[in-house]
């Protein structure tokens, strides 16, 4: 069985040099981020706006509304919505702080400053991906490595094969795991492949903690002409951005002032769960307490954010009367979060014509119209 504690049953050197160190950037310092991402850095490109404008003014244009932005109002955190994946609520991004969690070898430097400037050039990156989830994603995990592009690629290859069931024999396992580590050892990488993988292992383990969404593995391997983008392995499809919206994502790192036209930090996936690194969460690379938190992803809560109350074929939710896009347990709920839905909430943008449930809302008019999911609203265009 490939576990989190899985090691080959034969003697590797592990170098001292490649032993991880694991470090936190807490909420704190990616909220300061996050402001300087919106404020400063956004400032820089004066009135025709930066390219993550750019993004967020396209996606909202979707019909799909995974994502929702009111463009008569300020382009900041508090006025982004994003629908989530798990539990189909509309949420403002500045409602879902996170940390970033650093895995690095031990002999680089684990000052606070090399961390802040990472998640720093990161940030827009960290923020689309973490806020599709409402549920798991408040701890996000970089892997520091040495991997060249070819080696990097090597070993996003192997971790998707080995999560596929019935990948999972020992000679198959073992010559898998070798061709990676021998091209890493042959070039003498820190940390060496077996203890990145263990790395990885544990972070897909969870222990207490949930699966998160997704892992960003980032070299810094300066022996190529180009920088290496971090890769982003994902540990389910429906982790994925989708395509209708990631089509839009810029190819930069950001700066007005930067020459390089493919300059951006993370390799996004904009051709959606077909070209990124997917995970089976059928397999046994992934614990089954996250296979149990899959089958549950897809439900619909009370979209005010402290209600845990869900639809089920007994208790139905009660929707806005305005947007129709976000279902409420009560009136109670729908006033308590209405000064956030507000910014948000447009008459008339729900979409699917045969809902026959009650309204409810400060504008309930009457119409019946049926509640979409996040998955059914993935691909739609018009």
């Amino acid at each position: 069985m490939a576990s989190a504690n899985w090691r080959p049953p034969f003697n590797i050197p592990v170098s001292e040099r490649g032993n991880m160190v694991e470090t936190e950037v807490g909420s704190a310092t990616v909220d300061n981020a996050t402001a300087i991402a919106f404020g400063e850095m956004e400032d820089e490109w004066g009135n025709a706006g930066s390219p993550w404008r750019s993004f967020y003014e396209k996606a909202a244009a979707m019909p799909n509304r995974l994502i929702a932005w009111n463009i008569n109002r300020d382009f900041s955190p508090g006025h982004l919505f994003f629908r989530s994946v798990d539990t189909n609520r509309l949420l403002a991004m500045d409602n879902a702080p996170f940390r970033v969690h650093i895995w690095k070898p031990s002999h680089l430097p684990t000052k606070e400053g090399s961390n802040q400037v990472l998640v720093m050039c990161m940030i827009h990156n960290l923020l689309v991906l973490r806020n599709f989830h409402d549920l798991g994603a408040a701890d996000l995990p970089i892997v520091i490595c040495d991997l060249n592009k070819s080696e990097l690629t090597q070993a996003m290859e192997y971790w998707v094969w080995l999560s596929r069931k019935g990948n999972t024999t020992h000679p198959d396992r073992a010559k898998k795991f070798f061709a990676v580590y021998d091209a890493c050892d042959a070039n003498k990488r820190y940390p060496c492949f077996l203890q990145l993988d263990l790395t990885v292992r544990k972070i897909l383990s969870g222990g207490p903690n949930p699966v998160p969404p997704f892992i960003i593995i980032h070299s810094f391997n300066k022996t190529e002409a180009e920088s290496i983008k971090a890769q982003i392995l994902f540990t389910s499809d429906r982790a994925v951005p989708p395509q209708s919206i990631m089509q839009f994502w810029p190819n930069t790192c950001g700066g007005p002032q930067c020459p390089k036209p493919d300059c951006e930090p993370i390799q996004m996936p904009r051709d959606g769960k077909e070209q990124a690194w997917v995970l089976d969460p059928l397999g046994e690379l992934l614990s089954i307490k996250h296979r149990e938190s899959l089958e549950s992803q897809g439900e619909v809560w009370c979209n005010h954010w402290p209600c845990k109350e869900k639809q089920t074929s007994t208790k139905k939710l009660l929707r806005c009367g305005r947007c129709k896009e976000v279902l409420y347990c009560s009136q109670e709920h729908q006033r308590a979060d209405w000064k956030i839905h507000k910014g948000v909430c447009v008459k008339g943008t729900g979409r699917d014509p045969d809902y026959n449930g009650p309204l409810i809302g400060l504008m309930a008019n009457g119409s019946t119209q049926h509640f979409t999911s996040w998955h059914d609203m993935v691909d739609r265009r018009t």
